[in-house]
């Protein structure tokens, strides 16, 4: 069981918790037609909710979900309008934590997992074409 869990601030300020990458979701990664929906896999499934401040008022507490805008339900947070920044950062620290990024010892980048998952060779944004 996978109970490890970290606790992270977005560059944005939103606060979530991460979890490491399980088989399941290698798995599911491997399946995915490209490395930026391998990324949009990992960072889904991989993300507790987000507190993201809000201006005067309760900060809003929503889920990170691979759907369209028009198909989210209250409390659900499409990928697609999450700060390219705050990705790239998900996606780095799920792939450090899981220790996905690292050969040999040395530390590579933050998506530098092709021998172990199908994940980018650079930070993948979830609005980057195909």
């Amino acid at each position: 069981m996978n109970n490890e869990r970290k606790n992270l601030t977005l560059p944005s300020g939103g606060h979530c918790a991460i979890r490491k990458v399980s088989p399941l979701i290698v798995a599911e990664a491997h399946k995915a037609e490209n490395d930026i929906e391998c990324a949009r896999i990992f960072v889904t499934r991989c993300t507790g909710k987000i507190t993201f401040p809000t201006t005067g008022g309760k900060p809003s507490v929503l889920k990170l979900v691979n759907k369209d805008f028009d198909d989210c339900i209250a409390g659900q947070f499409p990928l697609d309008d999450l700060d390219a920044e705050d990705f790239a950062f998900l996606q780095g620290e799920i792939l450090e934590f899981s220790g996905l990024n690292q050969d040999d010892g040395e530390e590579a980048g933050p998506a530098d997992a092709s021998t172990k998952s199908k994940a980018a060779d650079g930070p993948a944004t979830p609005n980057a074409p195909d």
